[in-house]
């Protein structure tokens, strides 16, 4: 299934279950330092608290990578128990699927937490510039 939505030009992923799929090389799990902040892998649409968004990133203070989607009126979050930051390449994987958003890291385990109802897209009369998604450069395999 294509990125957080449904099959269309537009990337516009609405409230529908959707997976993202990405293969991650060395430099996105060199994570650097907690100094750096987070380094996003994938953003869609928005930034900042309570703005229609998903995303997938790097967070140096954990090593471990974190994904997350705000409906503008609710936000959920998970990341790995383990650190990934070995300078290996790795696959990683995030669904939002029968109420749940899930993460994983080479083919282990799912973590999950309950996702919040609706959409992840800004309104219509929002830019087309807020509608892209973005992925780091480097990375590939986004399905």
């Amino acid at each position: 299934m294509p990125l957080f939505g449904h099959r269309s030009r537009s990337r516009r992923t609405g409230a529908r279950p959707g997976t993202a799929a990405l293969t991650l090389p060395p430099a996105a799990t060199a994570l650097g330092s907690a100094a750096t902040g987070a380094r996003p892998i994938i953003w869609g649409y928005g930034m900042g608290s309570g703005v229609r968004q998903f995303w997938l990133r790097a967070e140096p203070a954990s090593g471990t990578p974190r994904a997350a989607i705000d409906t503008g009126g609710a936000f959920a979050g998970v990341r790995t128990t383990s650190a990934y930051n070995d300078g290996q390449w790795h696959h990683a994987v995030v669904k939002r699927q029968a109420g749940r958003l899930l993460l994983s890291m080479d083919g282990g385990p799912e973590f999950s937490a309950p996702a919040p109802a609706g959409d992840t897209t800004p309104a219509l009369d929002v830019a087309r510039e807020q509608e892209r998604v973005r992925v780091r450069p480097g990375f590939s395999s986004i399905r």
